[in-house]
C-alpha cells in the first residue's frame, strides 16, 4: 500500500497481490461521503459493473448492512456473515440487483478511515463456488489495517497539500508578483510565468537561470553569496532595472533547506525565493492595509507609498491616483515622514519588506 504514495501508483498489481494473499476473485477501494450520499470509487479490480449497477447501488446505499458496520465500528475488519445471515442477504434487494448479477457472494471488508463523515471502505469479495471467508481472514486483514489506513492518509494528505500549493500558485499567477524557486547558482526551479518572462536567461546546457536588472547576474550573485555568509540574515533586498526601464524592488528570502528538499526531492539543494513586484496599481490593497495598519498611514499616503517604492515617478503616479503632481508630493512627503524614512530608495526597502509581510 505504502507503493501506491509514488506519482503513478500500480493499483492493478496491489489489487492483484491482495486478491492472492486473501484468495478473492474481486476487490474494490471505495469512499462514501456519509453526509451527502456520494459514492467515489478509487479502485475496482476483478469486476466491471455496468453504471447503471453504481447508480442503482447509490440508491441503496442506506441498507447495506455492511456500511452501517463500517460506520459503527472504522478500523475493524469485518466478514459478511458476522453482520447477516444468508437467508436474510439472499432476501435483500441488494443482493438480488447488484450482488447475484455480478458473482459476489461473500466479502471481506474494513472503514479505513479516521474521519467519521467519510467511509473509506477496502472490500474483498469471493463468488458463490468459493468458501466463504472466515475469522482467520477477518484476524489477517486486521493485521493488515494499520499499514493500510495510515498509507491511505499519508495519500489523503498530500492530496490535500498538492491542492493547496496548486491554488496558492494558481493565484500567485494571477496577480502582479514574479516569484521563482532557484538554487545557489540561480537555476530556476519552479517559478510563474511573470518571474520567467521578466528574468529568465537560457543557459547553453538548456536550465534557465534568473536574471535581475542589466548588471543582474553581478547584483543577483552578489546577493545570495551576502545570505550564504550570514547564518543570520534571510532576507535581501535589491532593485532591478528592467528592460522596460523601471526600477522594480526585488526580495531574496532563504529557505529552509529541510523543509524544501521535500518538496523538490532529494538531495537536499540550497534553495532561495525570488519576489518580484511588478503590476503595481494605486490600490494594491495588501501592502496598503499592511502601511495602514501598522503606520498609521491614510488611504491616499499608502497609495503614493507603494506606487512610488514600485518605480513610478511622481508624475506617474499622481496620473494614477488622479491627483495634481503638487499634492502627490505632498502625499509623499508626509508618508516618508510616517515611515522615519529619508530617501525614494529607503522607501522602496521598507514598501518591499512589507511584499513579504502580505
Amino acid at each position: 500500500m505504502y507503493a501506491t504514495l509514488s506519482p503513478n501508483p500500480d493499483w492493478q498489481s496491489l489489487f492483484r497481490r491482495w486478491c492472492e494473499l486473501f484468495n478473492a476473485k474481486a476487490a474494490q477501494l471505495a469512499t462514501l461521503d456519509v453526509i451527502s450520499g456520494e459514492i467515489s470509487y478509487e479502485e475496482i479490480f476483478g469486476i466491471t459493473p455496468a453504471p447503471e449497477v453504481y447508480r442503482t447501488y447509490k440508491t441503496m446505499v442506506d441498507s447495506d448492512p455492511r456500511v452501517t458496520a463500517m460506520q459503527a465500528a472504522p478500523h475493524k475488519a469485518m466478514h459478511c456473515r458476522q453482520i447477516i445471515s444468508d437467508e436474510t442477504l439472499h432476501r435483500s434487494r441488494l443482493y438480488r440487483e447488484i450482488l447475484e448479477p455480478i458473482g459476489i457472494e461473500h466479502s471481506l471488508f474494513a472503514n479505513i478511515s479516521d474521519d467519521q463523515k467519510v467511509i473509506q471502505c477496502l472490500v474483498f469479495y469471493r463468488g458463490a463456488k468459493q468458501d466463504p471467508f472466515t475469522d482467520r481472514d477477518v484476524r489477517f486483514l486486521q493485521l493488515l489495517e494499520p499499514h493500510i489506513s495510515q498509507a491511505a492518509a499519508i495519500r489523503e494528505q498530500l492530496r490535500q497539500t498538492e491542492e493547496i500549493q496548486h491554488s496558492a500558485f494558481s493565484a500567485l499567477e494571477s496577480t502582479g508578483v514574479g516569484w521563482a524557486l532557484i538554487d545557489a547558482d540561480r537555476r530556476i526551479i519552479s517559478g510563474n510565468n511573470v518571474a520567467r518572462d521578466l528574468t529568465r536567461h537560457e543557459t547553453g546546457d538548456g536550465t534557465e537561470t534568473l536574471v535581475i536588472g542589466t548588471q543582474g547576474m553581478i547584483d543577483l550573485s552578489g546577493q545570495i553569496r551576502l545570505l550564504r555568509a550570514s547564518p543570520d540574515q534571510n532576507i535581501a533586498l535589491l532593485h532591478g532595472v528592467f528592460p522596460s526601464g523601471r526600477v522594480l524592488p526585488v526580495i531574496i528570502v532563504r529557505n529552509d533547506m529541510e523543509r524544501f528538499a521535500s518538496t523538490i526531492g532529494s538531495p537536499p539543494v540550497e534553495t532561495f525565493t525570488v519576489l518580484i513586484a511588478t503590476q503595481v496599481s494605486a490600490d494594491d490593497w495588501p501592502r496598503m492595509e499592511v502601511l495602514r495598519e501598522l503606520y498609521g498611514a491614510t488611504r491616499r499616503q499608502a497609495q503614493i507609498a507603494v506606487l512610488v517604492s514600485a518605480g513610478h515617478s511622481t508624475e506617474d503616479a499622481a496620473e494614477e491616483m488622479g491627483l495634481t503632481v503638487g499634492s502627490a508630493r505632498q502625499y509623499l512627503k508626509q508618508v516618508m515622514a510616517v515611515l522615519g524614512v529619508g530617501t525614494r530608495g529607503q522607501l522602496s526597502s521598507k514598501v518591499a519588506r512589507l511584499l513579504v509581510a502580505s
